[in-house]
C-alpha cells in the first residue's frame, strides 16, 4: 500500500490544481494577476485548513517550486529577443550586483535596530530578503504589455540578482557561523555563479537550438519536451556545479527562442501548437508554485513578530528599492527615464528563493532564523498582495504600456 503521506500529498496537489483552474478564471473576470490568487489558495488549503502540507514532503516541496520557478524564467527568456535584453544589459549588471549589495545593506541595518538581531544576523537576512523573485516576475511580465526593454529588465534581473545574493548569503552564514568575514573567497563565489551559470545555460541553449533546427516542422509535437529538458538540464548542471541555475535556465530560453520565432516564420502553426502547450504547462506551473509556497508560510513564526517585520519591509520598498534604481542613471547608453526608472522601484516582489532559504534556515536551527522567516513572509505577502496587482494600473498611469 502506498505511504499515507505520500497520498495526503498527491491527493492535496491535485485538489490544488482543481481549484487553481477555477481561480484562474475568477483572476481573468477580476482582471487580477492570477498568482495572487493561487497565494491564497495556497494559506487557505496549507496553514488554513491543514490539507495541504508542504513540510510533510519537504523534497518533493522543494523540486516543484524551484523547477517551476525555473521554467517561468526559461519561458520569459524564450519571449525576449537579443535586441531586448542589449538594450537593458547595463542596467541589469548594476542592479544584480552592486543593487543586491545596496538593497541587502539598507535592509541589514533596519532588521538590526527594528528586530534587534546581531550585525551578522541581520546581513544574513539582507542577503536573503535582497533579489527580486523570477516566480513572479516571469508570469507578471508575460501578462502584462510593457514596453519589451522593462520586460527584458526585470526578468535579467530577477534571474541574475539569485548569483549575487547567494554570494552574500554565504558571506553571511560563514560570519553567523564562524564570525569570520571572508571577501576573497565570497567575490569568487559571486564569479562562479555567474560565469558557470551563464556557461551552462549558452552550451544548454545551443543545443536545444540545434535540436530545434533538427526536428523541424515535421516534429513539432516534441518540441515542449525540448524545453522541459532544457530546464531540467540548465537548472540541474548549474546547480551542481554550484553556479546560479537561475540565470542558467534564463540564458537557455534566451538561446532557445531564437530557434522557436525561426520555426515560427515557416510554420506558424506549429509556433500556435507549442504556444498553446507552453501556456498550459505555465498555468500548471504558476498553481503548483504559488500554492505550495502559500502552504509553506510559517504564519505562526510571523504572529509575534509581525510589527516590526512589517517594518523592516517597508524600508525594504519604500527606501532600498528606490534608492537601489537608482544606479539606472549611471546607465547612459539607454537613458532610462524618470517614468520607467520609479515604475522599476514598485516591481520588486519577494517570493520563492527567499522563501526556500527562509524554510532551510528554520530546519537548520540557525540563529535568528524566526526574525528572517517573519520578515519574507511579510514581504512575500506585501509585496504579492500588494504590488502584484497595482503594477498594470501604474503602468497605464505613467504611460509605459507598449502600443505593439
Amino acid at each position: 500500500m502506498a505511504d499515507p503521506a505520500v497520498s495526503a500529498a498527491l491527493l492535496g496537489l491535485g485538489l490544488a490544481i482543481m481549484l487553481g483552474v477555477a481561480l484562474g478564471e475568477l483572476a481573468n473576470l477580476l482582471r487580477l494577476p492570477d498568482i495572487v490568487l493561487f497565494l491564497l489558495l495556497g494559506i487557505v488549503l496549507g496553514p488554513g485548513v491543514g490539507l495541504l502540507v508542504p513540510h510533510a514532503f519537504p523534497v518533493l516541496t522543494q523540486v516543484i517550486v524551484l523547477f517551476g520557478a525555473a521554467y517561468l524564467l526559461f519561458e520569459g527568456g524564450r519571449s525576449l529577443n537579443g535586441d531586448d535584453l542589449r538594450s537593458a544589459a547595463a542596467g541589469v549588471f548594476w542592479l544584480a550586483t552592486v543593487g543586491v549589495l545596496l538593497t541587502g545593506g539598507i535592509v541589514a541595518v533596519a532588521g538590526h535596530y527594528l528586530l534587534g538581531v546581531s550585525w551578522p544576523i541581520s546581513l544574513l537576512l539582507g542577503a536573503v530578503v535582497a533579489p527580486t523573485d523570477p516566480a513572479v516576475i516571469a508570469p507578471l511580465f508575460a501578462a502584462l504589455p510593457i514596453r519589451r526593454r522593462l520586460a527584458a529588465l526585470a526578468l535579467a534581473e530577477s534571474a541574475a540578482n539569485d548569483a549575487t545574493a547567494a554570494s552574500l548569503a554565504a558571506v553571511a552564514s560563514g560570519v553567523v557561523r564562524s564570525r569570520r568575514l571572508d571577501l576573497l573567497a565570497a567575490g569568487g563565489t559571486l564569479l562562479w555563479q555567474f560565469l558557470v551559470g551563464a556557461a551552462v545555460g549558452v552550451v544548454l541553449g545551443a543545443v536545444s537550438h540545434i535540436a530545434e533546427r533538427r526536428l523541424g516542422q515535421r516534429a513539432h509535437t516534441v518540441r515542449p519536451l525540448v524545453a522541459l529538458v532544457a530546464v531540467l538540464l540548465s537548472y540541474g548542471l548549474a546547480s551542481a556545479l554550484g553556479a546560479s541555475g537561475f540565470l542558467s535556465a534564463f540564458v537557455a530560453g534566451l538561446l532557445t527562442g531564437r530557434a522557436h520565432r525561426r520555426a515560427g516564420r515557416a510554420d506558424p502553426v506549429a509556433l500556435n501548437f507549442y504556444e498553446y502547450h507552453a501556456g498550459t504547462t505555465g498555468r500548471a506551473v504558476r498553481i503548483l508554485v504559488f500554492t505550495l509556497l502559500g502552504a509553506s508560510l510559517s504564519l505562526h513564526v510571523v504572529l509575534p513578530l509581525w510589527l516590526p517585520a512589517f517594518g523592516v519591509v517597508l524600508v525594504l520598498i519604500l527606501v532600498a528599492r528606490p534608492l537601489t534604481v537608482q544606479l539606472l542613471r549611471l546607465d547612459r547608453r539607454a537613458r532610462w527615464t524618470g517614468k520607467e526608472i520609479l515604475f522599476t522601484s514598485w516591481v520588486r516582489e519577494t517570493g520563492v528563493v527567499p522563501a526556500a532559504l527562509a524554510a532551510l534556515l528554520l530546519a537548520s536551527g540557525t540563529p535568528g532564523a524566526p526574525q528572517i522567516a517573519a520578515t519574507v513572509t511579510v514581504a512575500l505577502l506585501v509585496t504579492v498582495i500588494l504590488q502584484v496587482p497595482t503594477t498594470r494600473a501604474l503602468a497605464a498611469r505613467l504611460g509605459l504600456l507598449s502600443q505593439e
